[in-house]
């Protein structure tokens, strides 16, 4: 399922509305309004400015790589693992979908804060996940810059 799901994201959103916003618009700003796109349709409930963050920086992340591979097998790889490792191996939700059948069944302490754990949403809702991806996406432009 996951494979389904994350390919099919990555496909529409670095596929397809990346390639063609970048024909028409400067680089920067086609992976910008394809990172709002991508972080506005995972979170369609409501605003978590924190996960809203962190999935803009994994779509910049992502965009950088499927234009260094000038493929989408790696991000497809990226996200599809990214999303299972969260529900399916350490049983913690995915993008606010709670899971209750992974091999680990981690749950946060009670009294630790939203913003370190992500909550109800999901690590993506934390500032751990936004140290991750901030520095994962540094490199993905640094590795995007060596060509």
């Amino acid at each position: 399922m996951w494979t389904m799901q994350s390919s099919t994201e990555e496909i529409l959103m670095r596929g397809y509305l990346l390639q063609t916003s970048a024909l028409q618009l400067p680089g920067w700003l086609a992976i910008l309004i394809g990172g709002l796109i991508f972080s506005g349709v995972h979170l369609l409930e409501g605003l978590l400015p924190v996960a809203f963050v962190n999935i803009i920086l994994y779509a910049t992340l992502a965009s950088f790589v499927a234009l260094r591979q000038g493929s989408l097998w790696m991000v497809c790889g990226i996200h599809t693992g990214w999303n299972w490792f969260q529900g399916n191996v350490f049983n913690v939700p995915v993008s606010d979908n709670p899971y209750a059948t992974g091999i680990f069944h981690f749950r946060p302490v009670e009294t630790s804060p939203e913003w370190l754990n992500g909550g109800s949403f999901g690590p993506e809702n934390s500032l751990v996940v936004t140290t991750v991806w901030g520095i994962a996406t540094i490199l993905a432009y640094r590795y995007f810059r060596t060509r």
